[in-house]
């Protein structure tokens, strides 16, 4: 990690103290060179809210339902998209918009994993190594350099890139 990361963190016994919090997390995702460290954060930061959401979540895609059925659609799906202020208007057509969408992601995320194994060395790609990697293919393929582009809008003015 870069000294103007580390400076802005707090110290508690001589280790930093790091979040999942989004000014910590994406950097430490982002730039860390420890693939461990990436780990454990990605695991934090995608878990935070587990203990509580596992247990709301299922209760309200229930009432989302039983709501939808008693306006009579057939699903929330439905009912969200009978407003007609969406980019499809039924189930069927986002479901081909997805497929679509589906297939062209499909190829562009081959083409990236590609790219990242040959900056890995390696064909074991993990979620908490994708946004380093992209950081590194920025730099090889694009020579885009975030930590340079951010020295020209500092922080004091407002602008936050990292």
């Amino acid at each position: 990690m870069d000294e103007s990361f580390l400076n802005s963190l707090d110290k508690q016994d001589e280790r930093y103290v790091v979040t999942v919090k989004y000014p910590h997390c994406l950097p430490v995702l982002k730039l860390c060179n420890n693939a461990e460290t990436r780990k454990k954060m990605w695991i934090k930061a995608i878990t935070k809210a587990t203990s509580t959401n596992s247990t709301i979540l299922p209760k309200i895609v229930s009432l989302r339902q039983q709501i939808a059925v008693l306006l009579g659609f057939d699903s929330d799906t439905s009912l969200c998209l009978s407003n007609k202020q969406r980019m499809v208007e039924s189930t069927e057509q986002l479901n081909e918009f997805l497929d679509r969408t589906g297939d062209v992601l499909k190829t562009k995320t081959q083409d990236e994993m590609t790219s990242f194994r040959k900056i890995k060395g390696s064909e074991d790609i993990y979620p908490w190594d994708t946004m380093y990697l992209n950081d590194k293919r920025m730099k090889n393929e694009f020579n885009v350099d975030h930590q340079l582009i951010k020295t020209y809008f500092p922080l004091e003015h407002g602008y936050l890139l990292i």
